[in-house]
């Protein structure tokens, strides 16, 4: 029994992981007012309102790569 397991093991192959791939991450300040409204269907003065409202209950934590608030809000 103990053959047959460790020869299975010896034909299990290893593969090395995929390489992450991120997507550029859009800020408000780089796009302009017409797109904010099309992507978003807020202006930008509405979304900075909502992101001052809820930023004490999303900011980072302090541990890890957590997501900051701005992209965090845009995202929902």
């Amino acid at each position: 029994m103990a053959a047959a397991a460790e020869a299975a093991l010896n034909n299990f192959i290893v593969r090395p992981r995929a390489e992450k791939i991120y997507k550029r991450r859009v800020h408000l300040d780089d796009v302009r007012d017409e797109e904010v409204v099309s992507r978003y269907r807020l202006d930008r003065e509405s979304i900075l309102l909502l992101l001052n409202l809820i930023r004490p209950d999303i900011e980072k934590s302090g541990r890890g790569n957590g997501i900051d608030a701005e992209t965090q809000v845009k995202s929902i």
